[in-house]
């Protein structure tokens, strides 16, 4: 019984540790997608908030073009009213301007960013972030496609050297044991 008890903590602590490295890897991965989206953001919030009063700079200028959500990887801008109406978008899902949920501009307040994943519809997920200003939320994104397949390779790989490890762990194991045996 002890042998089995001593076998598991070792498979434990191994899972544990391969489990982590993941995690850490996953998240890592995750976090850094929301980079670019939150320095889009409040780049362009600081931007309209500065010309709130003279109405130099339109959210219209702010988001010229169009950008499929679901196909491209450039990273896209919404704005929206203080009262949660949307002004103005660059982004574009079937022909379509796609809509953050309300929930997502609410969240954020002024110097507290909202960060989420937003799947407008299935096969379609962005790294989002909304930020809010004086007069205006701007939400931007970037479609997480790039970031999915490495999480998947992340977790590949960590299930890879897991299952190497176990081997080694069951295999050295079995062959204490055939050697105890062979003694006798």
């Amino acid at each position: 019984m002890k042998k089995y008890i001593n076998l598991l903590s070792r498979v434990g602590i191994l899972v544990v540790i391969f489990g982590t490295i993941y995690m850490v890897t996953q998240q890592s991965l995750r976090q850094s997608a929301y980079d670019p989206s939150i320095q889009i953001a409040d780049d362009t919030l600081v931007q309209l908030d500065k010309s709130y009063d003279s109405k130099t700079v339109t959210p219209q200028e702010l988001t010229a073009g169009q950008i499929d959500i679901s196909t491209s990887l450039k990273p896209f801008i919404m704005i929206y009213d203080k009262s949660g109406d949307l002004i103005s978008s660059n982004a574009r899902l079937d022909n379509a301007v796609p809509v953050v949920p309300r929930g997502v501009l609410t969240h954020a307040s002024v110097g507290n960013d909202n960060m989420v994943t937003w799947q407008p519809r299935s096969g379609t997920r962005s790294a989002v972030v909304a930020a809010a200003g004086d007069h205006y939320y701007v939400v931007s994104g970037r479609n997480l496609r790039v970031v999915e397949k490495r999480e998947f390779q992340s977790l590949s790989l960590s299930a890879f050297g897991g299952l190497v490890c176990l081997v080694i762990v069951l295999g050295t194991d079995w062959l204490k044991t055939y050697l105890d045996q062979a003694k006798k």
